[in-house]
């Protein structure tokens, strides 16, 4: 007794074969036929005598399909389809049609910690800039993993994710909504292209409504505690330049420390934010988001400053060897080695504001600008733009809450009109 073996010619299949394990009758090739009694008496099984992957193993009948592993890989793997012959053939027909409308997934036992490094390895390592790299890391690690990571990706619910986002009370609506965002962005992986799932579990979740209601907290610098910052760190120190163009242009320090020359035009007073400086130490080409690549205006005090840095690092230039002396042409440098500052270096400056003020920070500078263009008339739109956020109800967030100079305008108002 003889048996026709098939072989799959796997070279010659194209990407949607090899995905779906679907042949085609004529892409089967009978290469040979052995008799039965030189096969392994050990495990012998009887083989399919039509073209379609399916044998008889034992008192079982299986099929063989490709599906895809936790990274997308699809790989052949062989399923029990019954006892009956018909009963396995209609189970891998319904194999098929479930692979068409992407019920039949990959491998059930992929976690939620598999599925971060996965989307970390193929994604955020790849297409997003090394400071959201840095706060996705963070998030995952510090709040996402130590409860969700053993769960399979399987068997994530909605439920699961909304229980999961209430017991964050502790952290701000901002910080909510970050954790919301990552766990969006990693589930749609999940979905497309690693079809570890059908659906997103995360696509409507709602933060809970106290987080919503609260109002960011901002400090905003006085003119006396300005004026003890500049006391502090007076002109000739590193810092004093990168506070001053944070104060009078509202840019973030990161934004501020990354400027360079050619960025600025001293002659027609504007400057354009097209980088910004990481807490690494290194210059990235793109600042923030799309809506923070700008160009503002600035005022006399602080073009006098950058001109008169400009002056003292030209004449720097000349006495030092060559090109030596910030060959990059940063505006913020150290006085004595011309090298650009690091935003790190600025985290002393928060702690001592933290300690004198009860508050503030580098962008607290930003906070400050904000409010007193605000409180001058300047209107939310322009104040927006200026800042480089993406959209005026983020501006609104932050500022449309009443200054000190506000309600004592409202109560004159109120006195004069009741």
């Amino acid at each position: 007794m003889s048996l026709t073996v098939c072989h799959y010619p796997l070279n010659n299949l194209s990407t949607q074969e090899i995905m779906t394990g679907r042949k085609p009758e004529q892409k089967f090739i009978k290469t040979s036929s052995i008799s039965t009694s030189e096969m392994p008496q050990k495990g012998r099984c009887e083989m399919k005598k039509d073209n379609l992957p399916i044998r008889k193993k034992g008192g079982i009948w299986c099929y063989r399909i490709k599906i895809p592993d936790e990274y997308g890989v699809p790989k052949w793997v062989e399923r029990s389809g019954g006892k009956t012959k018909r009963d396995c053939i209609a189970a891998y027909y319904a194999a098929l049609n479930a692979i068409d409308e992407g019920s039949l997934l990959a491998s059930r036992n992929v976690t939620v910690k598999k599925l971060f490094e996965v989307w970390f390895t193929e994604y955020v390592y790849i297409y997003l800039k090394p400071n959201t790299q840095r706060a996705y890391s963070s998030a995952v690690r510090t709040h996402i993993l130590p409860e969700l990571g053993h769960i399979r990706v399987a068997d994530m619910t909605a439920r699961i994710v909304q229980r999961f986002i209430n017991t964050r009370k502790g952290l701000s609506h901002a910080s909510q909504n970050h954790l919301v965002c990552i766990l969006k962005a990693a589930f749609s992986y999940a979905v497309e292209p690693c079809c570890f799932r059908m659906n997103n579990p995360v696509k409507n979740i709602r933060l809970p409504k106290d987080a919503a209601r609260r109002t960011e907290d901002v400090h905003i610098f006085t003119a006396e505690e300005m004026q003890r910052i500049f006391e502090k760190w007076p002109q000739g120190h590193h810092y004093y330049l990168a506070i001053n163009i944070c104060y009078h242009t509202g840019l973030r320090i990161g934004e501020a420390l990354g400027l360079r020359w050619q960025d600025v035009d001293l002659e027609n007073m504007e400057l354009s934010v097209n980088g910004t400086m990481l807490e690494s130490g290194e210059w990235q080409s793109s600042p923030k988001s799309r809506s923070s690549i700008r160009t503002i205006p600035f005022g006399e005090k602080i073009g006098a400053l950058l001109k008169a840095e400009r002056r003292r690092q030209f004449a720097a230039q000349l006495q030092a060897d060559g090109n030596s002396y910030n060959p990059d042409g940063f505006v913020c440098v150290y006085r004595f080695s011309g090298m650009p500052i690091n935003p790190s270096e600025f985290h002393y400056f928060n702690t001592w504001c933290r300690n004198n003020f009860g508050g503030g920070s580098t962008h607290c500078l930003r906070h400050t600008h904000a409010t007193m263009l605000l409180e001058n008339g300047v209107s939310l739109e322009a104040v927006s733009k200026r800042l480089g956020h993406s959209s005026i109800g983020i501006t609104s967030r932050y500022y449309s809450h009443v200054t000190q100079k506000g309600k004592d305008d409202m109560r004159a108002a109120l006195d004069g009109t009741f």
